[in-house]
């Protein structure tokens, strides 16, 4: 969505955003809930101003560390944008120490659900080598 202009939020863009939604709405029959939708506003923008587009809209600001189809959608960069996924795999291996595994359902199970895990991540995103090395480590640990 374009709200802003050299940094500063417009409510008239707002207007006109949600005019163009009514009329898509209004000419093909079909409708969005604008309580699944969210808006997002750069640093710059003025909270009075982003807040009356947010009230305007029907929408709901995206909080920072927000996530799509399991990705965070805003990087910072850093190395600790990818512990989710360390996170998903010691939650896994938990679980699985626990029981009594013999080597055999040990490696069917690192085969198919643990080198699984980052394979969504890695075809959007370039995973850093300290997360490919701690992932392959844990896996190890647990074998």
């Amino acid at each position: 969505m374009i709200f802003s202009f050299m940094g500063k939020c417009m409510v008239n863009e707002g207007f006109y955003f949600k005019e163009c939604l009514d009329t898509f709405c209004s000419w093909s029959g079909q409708s969005f809930n604008p309580k699944k939708s969210n808006v997002f506003f750069n640093r710059r923008a003025i909270s009075q101003t982003s807040g009356l587009v947010t009230t305007l809209m029907g929408f709901d600001k995206i909080s920072p560390n927000s996530s799509y189809l399991g990705l965070p959608l805003f990087r910072s960069g850093y190395v600790k944008d990818f512990h989710f996924l360390l996170e998903k795999l010691e939650s896994k291996l938990a679980g699985w120490k626990s029981r009594v595994l013999s080597k055999a359902k040990r490696m069917v199970l690192i085969k198919s659900i643990d080198l699984s895990l980052p394979v969504y991540t890695m075809q959007s995103m370039k995973l850093p080598y300290s997360i490919c090395s701690k992932l392959v480590t844990k896996i190890r640990k647990f074998w």
